[in-house]
C-alpha cells in the first residue's frame, strides 16, 4: 500500500510518500502550497493519506487530498495505535503524539523517550505498555539564541553551524554558542538520566532539524531516526486502514 503523509511543523512542512513502511519520496518547504504539492504528486499513486500539523493547514490542500483517497486529519479525537493518557489531549501537539507513536512502532513493549530537536525541544515518553504519559517542552537552539539577542542590549544574534570543542568560550560568539549549545546538551542529558533512573530499560530516540548538531555531544546512546514523526503518522494511518 502506498501512503501519503503530510506533517506541518512550526518551521517546515514535510511531505512523504511511503510504500508499505519504506519512504520512497519526500520533500520539505517553508510554506506548503497546493501547486507545490500537486507537482510532487505528479505520476504518484497512493491509497490513503494522513495530514497533521502544529500550524493550520490550507483547507484547499485537505480538500484536494480528500478527493483523491481516504484521508485522516489528525486531531484530539483520532483513534490511535497507543493509549493516550495525557491530561489535556486537545492541547497536545500532533508532532509530539506522532513521535510517541513512531517510538512505539520502532521499539514495541519497551519504555521510550523521543526527543525532537526542532523549533522547540520536545520530550515525549511512552511506557512499555504503550501508554503515552507526556513529557516536556523547552526552547530550541535558535529560539534560545534569539531570546538572548532580543532581550539584551549588546548580544548579537548567532547562527549555529557547530559547537566549539572547548566549552570555555574565549570571545562573545563562542560564549553565546557554547552557552546555548552546551546548556541544551546538559539539559537533554539531565532529562535522559532522570528517565533512566525510573525506567532502566529506556530507549531514547531522536529526531529534528538540530539533531545533527546536538546529539553527537551527548553521553548517552541514542537511536537517531530523522523521520520519526512521519513513521508515527504512518502508524496512525495504518491503524485506521487495518481496522476498516
Amino acid at each position: 500500500m502506498f501512503s501519503l503523509v503530510i506533517d506541518q511543523g512550526n518551521t517546515l512542512a514535510k511531505v512523504y510518500l511511503f510504500d508499505q513502511d519504506a519512504c520512497v519520496a519526500q520533500f520539505s518547504t517553508e510554506n506548503l502550497s497546493l501547486k507545490e504539492l500537486g507537482l510532487f504528486l505528479v505520476d504518484k499513486k497512493f491509497d490513503a493519506a494522513i495530514i497533521a500539523g502544529v500550524k493550520s493547514i490550507d483547507g484547499e490542500i485537505i480538500h484536494f487530498i480528500g478527493n483523491m483517497c481516504r484521508t485522516i486529519v489528525l486531531n484530539a479525537d483520532t483513534e490511535l495505535p497507543i493509549q493516550n493518557a495525557y491530561e489535556s489531549p486537545a492541547t497536545l501537539g500532533s508532532d509530539r503524539l506522532a513521535a510517541a507513536c513512531g517510538a512505539a512502532k520502532l521499539f514495541p513493549n519497551r519504555p521510550c523517550l523521543s526527543i525532537d530537536a526542532g523549533t522547540c525541544i520536545t520530550y515525549d515518553f511512552i511506557d512499555a505498555q504503550q501508554h503515552y504519559l507526556g513529557g516536556a517542552i523547552s526552547p530550541g537552539l535558535q529560539m534560545r539564541a534569539k531570546a538572548l539577542h532580543t532581550f539584551t542590549a549588546q548580544l548579537p544574534l548567532i547562527h549555529f553551524e557547530k559547537f566549539e570543542a572547548d566549552f570555555i568560550g574565549q570571545n562573545t560568539q563562542q560564549s553565546l554558542s557554547n552557552g546555548v549549545g552546551f546548556g541544551l546538551v546538559h539539559e537533554i542529558n539531565g532529562f535522559i538520566e532522570s528517565y533512566q533512573k525510573k525506567y532502566p530499560t529506556l530507549q531514547v530516540i531522536a529526531c529534528g532539524g538540530d539533531a545533527a548538531l546536538l546529539f553527537p555531544h551527548l553521553k548517552n546512546n541514542i537511536f537517531v531516526e530523522p523521520n520519526l514523526v512521519a513513521i508515527g503518522l504512518l502508524a496512525i494511518l495504518n491503524h485506521h486502514v487495518q481496522k476498516n
